[in-house]
């Protein structure tokens, strides 16, 4: 088997443009290819002109990878990939392959990769009710957009096996010639007495902005409901930020006026 790596050995290329497109670092597309030879080829890249100067267009476009073998006489369109620096940004990209005396067009449409990475990626806090909590967070933009931070934010706490629970107490104190519609509104009674409100989250920083890349340091608190939290038990959420979710796991360690608190 002979491995050929650009325009020679009865290798031939169709006219193009070749279309790629794809979220970085991957953008797909698929190389029509010809084989003449008398031998079966594998094709493992092809370079393009911005190889030899790749201060034109970011990393990654100066050669296209393939992954595939045409056998002898064959022509197909063989699937090809280009691996891009993960922050290009989205848009169009030009570049093209030499071949010879010709030179064959390759399009590459980036799409938008709005990824952020949180350390650590679920919050853990032990408190009681009324008590004043915080957490620093590092937040790691991995995409190719750029992100911008709120003040505020909010997240609703809710008890684990919150629904569960409530339904084997209602259980439990129902009597035998209980109608369900007394069960019902028992059961909403305990769900809605035991509910906590919505909790204002703030957000401190240097500066909102987070580019492609950046890694912005960030302080959020909150301020835990004074009533309805039972101490020993674990309450779930999450707080949505730049259109991801950061969990929540908090752990009532007491009372607000109680001396007997858990260790933090």
């Amino acid at each position: 088997m002979q491995t050929i790596d650009h325009g020679t050995g009865g290798l031939h290329l169709g006219d193009g443009p070749f279309i790629f497109s794809g979220r970085p670092p991957i953008c797909m597309g698929t190389i029509e290819i010809g084989n003449s030879s008398r031998e079966s080829v594998r094709l493992r890249a092809i370079p393009t002109e911005h190889r030899a100067d790749e201060r034109l267009v970011p990393p990654g476009f100066g050669e296209i990878r393939v992954q595939g073998r045409l056998a002898a006489g064959a022509r197909g369109a063989v699937p090809a990939h280009l691996q891009i620096d993960p922050h290009t940004a989205p848009g169009r990209y030009e570049t093209s392959i030499p071949w010879g005396e010709e030179r064959r067009r390759v399009v590459v449409y980036v799409q938008e990769n709005p990824a952020l990475n949180f350390s650590p990626s679920r919050v853990r806090l032990r408190g009681a009710g009324g008590d004043r909590l915080s957490q620093t967070l590092v937040i790691h933009n991995t995409g190719n957009v750029a992100h911008t931070l709120d003040e505020v934010a909010t997240v609703w706490l809710e008890e684990r096996d919150w629904v569960g629970r409530s339904l084997v107490y209602t259980l439990r104190e129902s009597p035998g010639n209980e109608k369900v519609e007394q069960c019902l509104e028992r059961l909403l009674k305990e769900l809605r007495e035991s509910m906590l409100p919505q909790i204002r989250v703030s957000l401190k920083y240097d500066t909102p902005r987070i580019e492609p890349g950046d890694t912005r340091v960030v302080e959020i608190g909150l301020t835990l409901p004074s009533e309805n939290m039972a101490k020993g038990r674990t309450y779930l959420g999450f707080v949505k930020l730049m259109g991801k979710r950061l969990w929540l796991e908090l752990t009532c360690d007491g009372s607000p006026k109680s001396p007997k608190r858990r260790p933090q």
